[in-house]
């Protein structure tokens, strides 16, 4: 989030949209992104790695 902020400065909205796209997808199809779910499901503390 941050980074999209920061890199967001005199660039055209559809531009922000794309790079936001491009690094939320990232996000999402990490391993931690899978991890919270699975940990909420199995009632237990998730265990991120940070990948």
């Amino acid at each position: 989030m941050l980074a999209t902020i920061r890199a967001s400065e005199g660039k055209h909205e559809d531009e922000c949209w794309a790079e936001d796209a491009r690094l939320g997808a990232a996000v999402f199809a990490s391993d931690d992104a899978r991890e919270g779910p699975r940990a909420f499901v199995e009632k237990r503390a998730p265990e991120f790695t940070g990948n």
